[in-house]
């Protein structure tokens, strides 16, 4: 899989944007909510906090997770 940085720059879309714009916000509902915590300077992994715990994803994972 293409990290999205390169993905970005390639076909020029703004994936890494998108995570970045979700920070804060929850997706899903009860015990599959899933709230975006932070995503890295460079933009390849993202935090997430699940039922209280906190998650390091990859992030061309976490987008087709969420915007898929």
């Amino acid at each position: 899989m293409l990290n999205l940085k390169s993905q970005d720059t390639f076909d020029g879309t703004d994936k890494i944007g998108d995570l970045r714009g979700a920070i804060g916000k929850v997706f899903g509902e009860g015990q599959f909510a899933i709230k975006v915590i932070s995503v890295s300077k460079d933009g390849e992994t993202c935090v997430v906090e699940n039922n209280g715990k906190r998650t390091l994803y990859d992030s061309w994972y976490l987008w087709n997770k969420l915007f898929y």
